[in-house]
């Protein structure tokens, strides 16, 4: 919107060159430059949303006196045994973002060896959208730090 704006300004100033001297039409042109870049600036600065996908662990518990008389499909670790589970699962989460990180992102996902980076949610506005959890009681390593594997602008 403000870009065919500043297109009709300055096909307007164009059109009334010859009625103005050449400081007052260079002046006129310099200004318009400097509008277009701080619109621009301000286009790369302005966060946009974004979905990530990331693997997580999810944590669960199995209680096989419970559970013996029904077949759990679910359960892939079929040993007998009751106790604490885990299974890694792919997530997604929208955040806010500007486009020029975003756009970083994806070349980093995209030529990395392991086609994946690391997100955190250790910030103000996102510390709580996702927390990793404990495996067998023991804390993860960086709970707010994930490995992501795709972005895209929603």
């Amino acid at each position: 919107m403000a870009t065919s704006s500043n297109s009709s300004m300055m096909a307007t100033i164009d059109s009334l060159k010859d009625k103005m001297s050449d400081e007052v039409y260079l002046a006129l042109c310099e200004k318009m430059k400097e509008l277009h870049t701080e619109q621009q600036r301000q286009d790369n600065d302005s966060k946009i949303p974004a979905r990530i996908w990331f693997m997580t662990v999810r944590t669960f518990y199995v209680n096989k006196d419970d559970d013996e008389d029904e077949d759990d499909d679910d359960d892939d670790d079929d040993d007998g045994v009751s106790g604490e589970r885990y299974r890694i699962e792919p997530s997604q989460k929208i955040v806010m973002m500007t486009r020029p990180i975003m756009e970083c992102m994806k070349r980093i996902i995209n030529d990395s060896p392991m086609h994946c980076m690391d997100y955190s949610f250790d910030n103000p506005s996102n510390r709580w959208i996702h927390v990793e959890s404990p495996i067998r009681g023991i804390p993860p390593f960086k709970t707010h730090i994930v490995k992501v594997f795709r972005v895209d602008e929603v």
